[in-house]
């Protein structure tokens, strides 16, 4: 487990989760899966513009002092909540952009951290879409 920037700046630091795996040959390689996801996008005539306004969204954030609330409730609001082993309280939170959502948390030290993207399917979060950014987080905290 490790971390890719997504975009650094004067305020805020963006990254995203990154897993190692093992391949064939035994290298080991980095995947990011929030990254992988949006360069497919861009690949995509539909949300390749919802890409490059996630990515000016990013870059906005991180030159603000109030970094992702700077963008408003209609971009960045909290998505999902739960209380952890040790009584903290977590909280995941989700930039919209367009037709694709990026889900993430606040780490000490103005830094951001995605754990994924995906389409959008409906106005409610996905709780599915929790579960799995629960996972990520969940194996991000035992890799510190």
């Amino acid at each position: 487990m490790g971390l890719e920037i997504v975009h650094r700046g004067q305020h805020w630091l963006m990254q995203a989760i990154a897993s190692t795996k093992v391949d064939d040959a035994n290298n080991e390689v980095k995947t990011c899966e929030l990254l992988q996801f949006l360069s497919e996008l861009s690949e995509d005539a539909t949300y390749c513009k919802d890409v490059a306004k996630f990515y000016t969204y990013a870059e906005r954030c991180c030159a603000n002092p109030n970094g992702p609330k700077s963008l408003g409730v209609d971009i960045c609001h909290d998505v999902h909540s739960w209380t952890d082993e040790t009584g903290r309280e977590v909280v995941l939170w989700q930039i919209t952009a367009g037709g694709i959502r990026v889900v993430f948390f606040y780490e000490p030290g103005k830094l951001i951290i995605c754990t994924h993207g995906f389409k959008k399917k409906r106005q409610k979060f996905d709780t599915a879409e929790g579960r799995h950014a629960e996972t990520l987080w969940r194996n991000y905290c035992k890799s510190k």
